[in-house]
């Protein structure tokens, strides 16, 4: 059993080294790498950028950038793993059998992305509350853009919404706020 395999069993993580593997992967293969400024790229910027350019230009390093978007790519794949739950982690903590849970996640009533290699489904917390699914999910999920990566579904759903009464979506479902108003936001975040 390797290190990061330990891990995961000490803290009840229901994924696997292949897994966590596959997740950042997929999350470092979308880092474009950073390209050098051209001479006469600085001397624009320089010229035409103000004092705030031409000192980002001149402290400017590929390499550095480069290995911060990395970084930044893995603590988003990690977010994703460690705010999430195998679909049986998620039946238990809801107190339904898992082919309940699957049937809600294939006909969209439950929020799932699926790990990149194993196709392993992952149910982010923020729509479990306490011991039940966040009321009025069922309604909300059908309507976000399947195109939306998980960590813009997150952003949404957490995030207050002048027109939730500045609430966030879980904080206005949780009390007791319309499903339907919250659904007919999530339509419209393909239009950004």
């Amino acid at each position: 059993m390797g290190a990061l395999a330990r891990v995961l069993e000490r803290h009840g993580v229901d994924l696997t080294e292949a897994d966590v593997a596959s997740a950042f992967d997929a999350a470092l293969s979308g880092i474009p790498q950073a390209a050098p400024l051209t001479d006469a790229e600085v001397r624009f910027l320089g010229k035409h950028g103000g004092a705030t350019a031409a000192a980002a230009t001149a402290r400017w390093d590929p390499e550095r950038e480069h290995r911060e978007r990395g970084l930044a790519a893995a603590r988003d794949a990690q977010r994703l793993l460690t705010g999430s739950l195998s679909v049986r982690e998620a039946a238990l903590m809801v107190g339904l059998d898992r082919s309940s849970v699957q049937k809600r996640v294939a006909s969209r009533r439950v929020y799932a992305f699926q790990m990149p290699e194993r196709r392993q489904w992952r149910i982010p917390r923020w729509q479990i509350l306490g011991v039940r699914l966040l009321p009025g999910i069922g309604t909300v999920i059908p309507a976000i853009p399947t195109s939306l990566p998980p960590l813009s579904v997150e952003a949404f759903m957490l995030t207050a919404q002048e027109e939730l009464e500045d609430r966030s979506p879980v904080e206005f479902l949780a009390a007791a706020g319309s499903p339907q108003r919250v659904a007919d936001l999530a339509a419209e975040l393909d239009e950004w």
